[in-house]
């Protein structure tokens, strides 16, 4: 799935949005089941709560198909507050039933979570070792994540006694006090059984359970995907127009570059500069400065794209990742080859004319 190796993420009805944009961009909110018989209720502007009761987990466990069922609790912190280090999204686990971090801590720490520890997102400002503030409550980082693009990046990660002592103590410890109390939870991640239909058991859940919602395996990136239909399609657009453009326009250089150089290349055939000389001459300079044009739009565009990075974001209200070094020396190389393949077809005229000039005749009109 595409939240934490889930295959169904069972949230609150009225939490949807919010625990959708937590997830995808670690907006900070704060929800919680309160009642499983009920629809979940807004207690909060932003952060924004939610309650489930903890006993759906249990009432989870019980659906044919399920293997395991996670609990997990929401929070968001507040911005510019002593009590806060900084605004992020903290997710609360047990120990006993995660699934998501607490194998990647035993396998890169060799050891599980321990209490008043905290695990942050790739996103998260700092080291391992070092401390965060939430609601008053003091965590010591045990590890940190790698990149995902999704909201975990910002997101920070405790264990639910200590999310509950947090909320228990934010009254004399916090600005604005959390009201959660013991076995309330946000949401619960499930893992099905091998060979067991995904949506026979999320269509299971959403009739045992009222006042569910219910995302299933990749519906995540499936909503990513067709936010980008129209402004990939946009693009697209985009880079075949600036494609035809510039086939004729750096044709227009090229000729331009040959007839001012007709003189040159006419003393180079006049001192015995064989044809296929002159040709190679003009042809491979065309493909060195389309090349290096090439590169450095790639390098500008990054340049941009990393600058404007954090209003892209905002403005799509979409998750960013970056891709990995394989994926980023295909995406340099692609466009670099195009743009030496325009230049290459654009200069082959001119580079046949230039091989093709008489000396004589190219040196006195260039005197005229």
């Amino acid at each position: 799935m595409g939240f934490l190796g889930a295959d169904v993420l069972v949230l609150p009805k009225e939490a949807a949005t919010n625990a959708e944009m937590a997830m995808l961009r670690g907006d900070p909110s704060t929800f919680v089941f309160k009642n499983p018989a009920a629809d979940a209720v807004i207690l909060t502007a932003k952060p924004t709560t939610l309650l489930f009761n903890g006993s759906i987990t249990n009432r989870i466990m019980q659906i044919d198909g399920v293997d395991k069922a996670a609990p997990q609790l929401f929070i968001g912190t507040l911005a510019h507050q002593s009590c806060c280090t900084g605004e992020l999204q903290v997710i609360g686990i047990d120990p006993e039933k995660d699934f998501t971090i607490q194998p990647w801590l035993e396998s890169t720490l060799g050891r599980p979570m321990k209490r008043g520890e905290v695990v942050i997102g790739a996103g998260v400002t700092g080291e391992v070792g070092s401390t965060l503030k939430f609601y008053g409550k003091t965590f010591t980082i045990a590890g940190k994540l790698d990149p995902s693009g999704m909201g975990m990046d910002i997101s920070a990660f405790i264990l639910l006694d200590d999310a509950y002592l947090m909320a228990a103590e934010s009254a004399k410890n916090a600005v604005i006090p959390l009201d959660i109390r013991n076995g309330e939870i946000s949401a619960v991640l499930i893992h099905v059984k091998p060979g067991t239909d995904k949506d026979v058991v999320a269509a299971a859940v959403n009739r045992t359970i009222p006042g569910t919602y219910i995302v299933k395996d990749n519906y995540l990136s499936k909503k990513i995907s067709s936010q980008l239909f129209a402004t990939t399609k946009i693009l697209y657009g985009i880079m075949a127009a600036v494609t035809l453009v510039s086939f004729p326009f750096m044709a227009l250089i090229s000729s331009m570059v040959a007839n001012e150089r007709r003189r040159e290349l006419a003393l180079l055939r006049a001192m015995g500069a064989t044809k296929g000389f002159i040709f190679r001459l003009v042809f491979i300079e065309a493909l060195t400065i389309a090349a290096i044009g090439g590169l450095a739009g790639v390098v500008i565009s990054g340049f941009l794209l990393y600058l404007f990075e954090p209003l892209i974001i905002s403005t799509l209200g979409l998750p960013f990742l970056w891709p990995s070094i394989g994926s980023m020396v295909v995406n340099v190389t692609i466009p670099v080859l195009i743009a030496i393949a325009i230049g290459g077809a654009a200069a082959l005229i001119p580079a046949i004319k230039s091989s093709n000039l008489e000396p004589y005749d190219a040196i006195r009109r260039s005197e005229l």
